[in-house]
């Protein structure tokens, strides 16, 4: 398995952890607002997000972006607040731009 370029690698992994930070806190707000199903959503959705920036590190790429592109992480950022859904389309367009550029490389 090839590398990611240079710059993404930490990039992606750093937009990784922002995301479960993000949706962890949103959790813990949901929890205490009484919101249950919310908050387990978001609590999913940062252990995926953290399960995401294991792959990144690792330079498996490919397995990261399954992950941001499958339909049970895409069904809980609907949970998510704005700036959650921001951390996520950022990290999906870090993985979709480093996915391209690589199949490029490989065809040339």
């Amino acid at each position: 398995m090839r590398a990611m370029p240079s710059a993404l690698p930490d990039e992606a992994v750093s937009a990784s952890i922002e995301l479960a930070r993000q949706a962890i806190r949103e959790a813990n707000l949901a929890y205490r607002e009484g919101l249950r199903d919310v908050a387990e959503a978001l609590k999913s959705l940062g252990e995926s997000a953290r399960e995401i920036a294991m792959y990144l590190a690792k330079g498996d790429v490919e397995k990261a972006y399954e992950m941001v592109e499958s339909s049970s992480v895409e069904s809980l950022v609907v949970y998510a607040s704005p700036n959650t859904k921001d951390a996520y389309e950022h990290l999906r367009y870090l993985l979709v731009t480093t996915r391209y550029s690589r199949v490029r490389a490989a065809r040339h």
